[in-house]
């Protein structure tokens, strides 16, 4: 099945391997260097189990780099997610120039097709791989050390 490997299928992460994303920085800005977030245990045991999946699917790795954006869980329909807070690099980012198409647009190219599925990712984070250097820009903290993905 063509991209299959996007798909998160038995426990494997997701990922596409058609696109290498870069990430434009605004000129003059400063380095994104926070603390981790307080996790009390049960947020711990919630991000202990999420990063080691990534590092037995080698997703991520430790990483040296001055970034490092704090990790937080959040939850939805109960259950734990262990998510990035990216905001303060967000910001530093330059913006898209490409608008998402509309949805309207989405729906009437789908006219006609006999299968359809909506998933939800999970694992976004990895499912769109940053170019190699730029990926020190993603680093991230947590009470584990200072990683980014591989």
């Amino acid at each position: 099945m063509r991209n299959s490997g996007t798909f998160s299928i038995n426990g494997r992460i997701g990922r596409y391997d058609g696109i290498l994303h870069p990430i434009h920085l605004k000129e003059d800005v400063h380095l994104v260097l926070l603390a981790p977030y307080h996790a009390p245990l049960e947020k711990r045991e919630a991000i202990d189990k999420q990063l080691d999946k990534w590092f037995s699917q080698d997703v991520i790795q430790e990483s040296n780099s001055p970034w490092g954006a704090p990790i937080i869980v959040v939850y939805r329909n109960g259950k734990p997610r262990v998510c990035i807070d990216y905001r303060r690099v967000n910001n530093l980012s330059e913006s898209d120039e490409n608008p998402l198409p509309k949805q309207t647009d989405i729906l009437r190219s789908l006219s006609g097709f006999q299968w359809l599925s909506t998933f939800n990712a999970l694992s976004g984070f990895q499912q769109v791989e940053v170019v190699p250097e730029h990926r020190h820009i993603m680093a991230f903290r947590t009470h584990r050390g200072l990683l980014e993905f591989s």
